[in-house]
């Protein structure tokens, strides 16, 4: 079901504070999923629980499988109502870009179980189907692959740009 992840990795950062093991809890949650209730209330539990060890990263590609997720349920300023709730945020304007999510992740507080503070919220602003011209913001493609001729042409798209990133 959509929405159980966040509420899910709520309760392994707790289960690790609760086993003092000082390991962190990472969740990677679409915004189209990210208007379902339970991820609200996770936001709430994780904040009141002061879980410094979850990190929930946010796709925000703006697309869910009905459409656009602005027109679905808009979560903006999705940033503004993550802190009020209590959590860190970090926003990652090209999460296509792999730099930018390292120096993200590189931005991560200390993640001691007895230091009590907040969690941290990482906001990835995604292309959906990144690097397949065809593909890109294109809801058409929210839930299904490229099969035949698609495949092929998806295929040699990404292969050409793994090919330019090799030669730089």
């Amino acid at each position: 079901s959509l929405g159980q992840a966040l509420p899910i990795a709520v309760g392994y950062a707790m289960g690790a504070r609760v086993r003092k093991e000082n390991y962190r809890v990472f969740v990677m949650i679409g915004d189209g999923e990210f208007d379902e209730g339970t991820n609200w209330e996770a936001l709430m539990a994780g904040a009141h629980y002061k879980l410094n060890n979850l990190v929930c990263i946010l796709d925000k590609n703006q697309l869910q499988m009905t459409g656009p997720t602005e027109q679905i349920m808009n979560i903006d300023p999705v940033a503004d109502k993550v802190r009020a709730f209590g959590w860190n945020v970090i926003n990652i304007e090209d999460g296509n870009d792999m730099a930018q999510v390292c120096a993200a992740l590189e931005q991560l507080p200390e993640r001691d179980y007895e230091k009590r503070s907040a969690p941290t919220f990482i906001i990835s602003n995604t292309v959906k189907g990144k690097g397949v011209s065809f593909m890109e913001n294109n809801v058409a493609w929210h839930g299904h692959p490229p099969v035949g001729e698609d495949y092929i042409k998806a295929r040699a798209e990404l292969v050409a740009h793994l090919n330019e990133l090799e030669g730089k």
